[in-house]
Order: structure tokens, then C-alpha cells, then sequence
């Protein structure tokens, strides 16, 4: 009998939500006890159903929260025992990968911005205009490029003998641990650099040595500093229109600064959930991948500042909609065994679908 299939509305909710988080867990655990802890987490909820909605929601929350830690844990001791020096040197090549791929991107990009525009109103000044347009377009490629990084070494085939080929896999802490690094350093960049930068191009393009900032070229103090403005001048007062709609666009980059910092740990998620389906990518096939997941992603931003200026949605969502589906993917494929490891286990006689120690 399938869990909850004939309780109310809540305990199926629940179930179904332990369900989509059993891939936090290691394959091989997953495999052995997760219909198990699943079976043991419907029972709690039906002997907690006496006690009315509150304790089946207490009951809930408990069971996903233990299954979430007992997923950490698992994975970071899975992770200790499976770094080796094979995994090591994978790891800086995907660190190499990617200062590869972020330069090529951004040269690639500015060399574009830089020849759709042959006309500036001061002449002299198209060196200034290339050198202020890199900091906004590595915000855009930093991601991206942590993304291909990821994905290219991840789905690369290992070397060496065939009983360590598990060895030389991409482990999925160490890439984390890299891209929230990356992440730091691109929110720094965003915050700060971007607007400033931002700043100088629009006084480039305007012809005028000072013009007035706008929401694309204040820092993330700024942005907030603007924000309490209006409503101090707005006192006890609701905020006109053109207000909320200004609190709004202001919000929104506010959000956004953030947001693609995020993307660049949700991405090497994803890039290692869509690495463990497939046992190696050829280029061709990566270079299509990016351009989908990046068409996707950047789809997502610019249909949510269009939502928010009509005021349907509020800034948060709008910006962070494009992260929660890929994170969203990312659970759903992260928890797979990568093909090339079940092979070698298949191989050496172990059942299908263990992970390999």
C-alpha cells in the first residue's frame, strides 16, 4: 500500500514532501532504507493524527527536518571517505575550467557590447567604455561559467584502473564548496563594482561627466538607503503608485544582486545532477546544455521584472523563481548514480544500483 494513499489531504501532502527529499540521501542508503523511512514516517503521522491537524504538521515538519540532517550527514561522510588524490586533481580542473570559461565568456561578451555600439558622444573614450562594461557582464557569465565548469569535468569519463574509476569522479562537497566561494566573490561584485561601474557607462553613453543614479547603478546600501527615502516621505501615508512601482524596481535589483550570486551554487547543482545521468558529454552536447539552461534561466529574470512592473508579483519571487526550479531539478537528479560508477559495479558483481565504497 502506497503511504497515505487513504489519509486526509495534509498527511498526503506530507508524504509526498518526504518522498521528493528522499534524494537527499546517498544512493546506496536511499536504495536499502528508503521505503523503510518513508513506511516509519506515514506511521507517525497516522498515530499523530489523533491529536488534530497541529500535531500531524509538528509531526511533519520533525520528520522532514531529521530526514534533511540525516541527509547532510550522510553525504559529507559519503564525500570524506570518497575524496582521494584522483578526486583532488579533477577538482582543480574544474577550477581551471572555469577561470577558462569565465574569461572566454566575458571577452566574448564585451567584444559583442563593443561592436553593436561604433558611435560614443565623446570621442577618445571607447577603451573606458569596454573597461566598465567587463565588471556587469562577469556578473552574467561568472554563473554561467561555473555551470560548463562543473558540467564539462563532471561528465568527463575516468582515467586510470577500473576499480578506482568512483575515484576520480567530480565529489559533490568540494565543487560546492568552490562554487559558494565563487558565489561570495561574484555577491561582492554585485554589490559594489557592478553599480559603480554601471555608473561611469552611463556617463560615457550620455556625454555628460555626472548623471543622476539609477536603480542599475546603486550599491546594495543605496538601494536600501533609496528605498527608506520614500517611505519617510511618505509618512503614515499608503505609497502612491509611482511609489510602490519605484520600491518595487528598486527591490528588484536589490533581490537580483543576490539571487545570481546563488545562481552560481544552484547551477553546480545542477550541472552535477545532469553530470550523474549521462557517463560523459561531448562538447557539442554541453554547449547545448548551457545555452538551453541559460536561455531558461535568464528567461525566468526578465519575465519576472516584466510580472513586477505590472505589479503581479512581488520582487523576491520575481527574482529568485529562475534558482527554485533549479534547485528543484537539481534534488530530482543529484540523487542518482552516475552511469559510469554503476557500471563498474555491475561489473564486479555488486547488485545494480549500489553505490560503490
Amino acid at each position: 500500500m502506497t503511504p497515505g494513499a487513504f489519509e486526509g489531504p495534509t498527511h498526503r501532502f506530507w508524504c509526498r514532501a518526504y518522498r521528493a527529499l528522499l534524494p537527499l540521501l546517498p544512493h546506496g542508503l536511499r536504495t536499502r532504507q528508503g521505503d523503510a523511512m518513508l513506511a516509519l514516517f506515514d506511521r507517525e503521522l497516522q498515530r499523530r493524527e489523533s491529536g488534530g491537524a497541529r500535531a500531524v504538521w509538528i509531526a511533519g515538519i520533525v520528520g522532514l527536518a531529521d530526514l534533511i540532517m540525516r541527509g547532510v550527514h550522510e553525504r559529507l561522510s559519503e564525500e570524506r571517505r570518497a575524496l582521494t588524490p584522483a578526486s583532488a586533481v579533477v577538482l582543480r580542473r574544474t577550477a581551471r575550467a572555469f577561470l577558462f570559461t569565465s574569461v572566454v565568456l566575458t571577452a566574448v561578451l564585451v567584444a559583442k557590447a563593443a561592436l553593436t555600439r561604433t558611435t560614443l558622444p565623446v570621442s577618445g573614450m571607447a577603451f573606458d567604455a569596454v573597461l566598465f562594461s567587463i565588471p556587469y557582464t562577469a556578473a552574467l557569465t561568472i554563473p554561467m561559467s561555473v555551470f560548463i565548469a562543473v558540467l564539462w569535468a563532471a561528465s568527463r569519463r575516468p582515467t586510470g584502473a577500473a576499480g578506482d574509476s568512483a575515484s576520480g569522479a567530480v565529489r559533490l562537497v568540494p565543487v560546492i564548496a568552490m562554487a559558494s566561494a565563487v558565489a561570495l566573490c561574484c555577491l561582492a561584485l554585485n554589490a559594489e563594482l557592478v553599480p559603480r561601474a554601471n555608473q561611469r557607462l552611463q556617463a560615457i553613453y550620455s556625454g555628460q561627466p555626472v548623471v543622476a543614479p539609477s536603480d542599475r547603478s546603486m550599491t546594495l546600501r543605496e538601494l536600501r538607503d533609496a528605498q527608506a527615502t520614500i517611505f519617510r516621505a511618505s509618512g503614515s501615508r499608503a505609497l502612491a503608485t509611482t511609489e510602490r512601482s519605484t520600491v518595487a524596481n528598486l527591490e528588484v535589483e536589490v533581490q537580483k544582486k543576490f539571487a545570481l550570486a546563488a545562481a552560481c551554487v544552484v547551477l553546480a547543482l545542477l550541472a552535477m545532477g545532469i553530470a550523474r545521468r549521462v557517463s560523459s558529454l561531448r562538447v557539442l552536447a554541453i554547449v547545448a546544455i548551457s545555452g538551453l539552461v541559460f536561455g531558461a534561466y535568464y528567461v525566468c529574470l526578465i519575465a519576472g521584472e516584466q510580472l513586477v512592473d505590472g505589479a503581479i508579483i512581488p520582487p523576491a519571487l520575481a527574482m529568485w523563481s529562475a534558482n527554485l526550479i533549479a534547485l528543484l531539478v537539481a534534488m530530482r537528479t543529484i540523487g542518482a548514480p552516475r552511469s559510469a560508477d554503476m557500471a563498474v559495479v555491475s561489473s564486479a558483481g555488486a547488485p545494480t544500483g549500489t553505490m560503490p565504497q
